[in-house]
């Protein structure tokens, strides 16, 4: 059984026929978190897919992040494990600003990604990526 990781997610690219999926990393370890949305511990199983923080590559720069610098890292991952569950949006949205100021994350640059989730993450809340779903199920039997 793995060691569940209460600090930094431990995350692998996905591969497909050897190949680097872009954009797409899988959590290679167990994380959990307790989340204040719910109040509830909850469990991201080893295997869960998603896209780290989805900064355009334009913003990089400017903001002098990378869609899964460790600093942020945590912060994507149990936001998108949130919109995964369908957990209140706005809550999630203020999960991922917390993370980000937790993580060390200064105020204004935290409150620029809160802002931008807060206006697009709708998207991605009602998409609910297929392979979203599909690593959940996958890394559960």
């Amino acid at each position: 059984m793995n060691k569940i990781n209460n600090n930094l997610p431990v995350i692998k690219p996905v591969l497909k026929n050897q190949q680097v999926i872009k954009k797409i990393w899988q959590t290679a370890g167990d994380h959990c978190f307790n989340s204040p949305i719910d109040g509830a511990l909850k469990f991201i199983p080893r295997g869960f897919k998603f896209d780290g923080a989805t900064i355009p590559a334009l913003f990089w720069w400017p903001l002098r992040l990378h869609p899964f610098s460790p600093r942020i890292i945590t912060a994507a991952l149990e936001h998108d494990f949130c919109y995964y569950l369908k957990l209140d949006r706005k809550k999630s949205d203020k999960l991922f600003y917390r993370n980000l100021r937790k993580h060390g994350i200064n105020k204004v640059r935290a409150w620029v990604m809160y802002r931008a989730v807060r206006a697009a993450g709708w998207v991605f809340y009602l998409q609910n990526k297929h392979w979203f779903k599909k690593s959940v199920i996958h890394a559960l039997r």
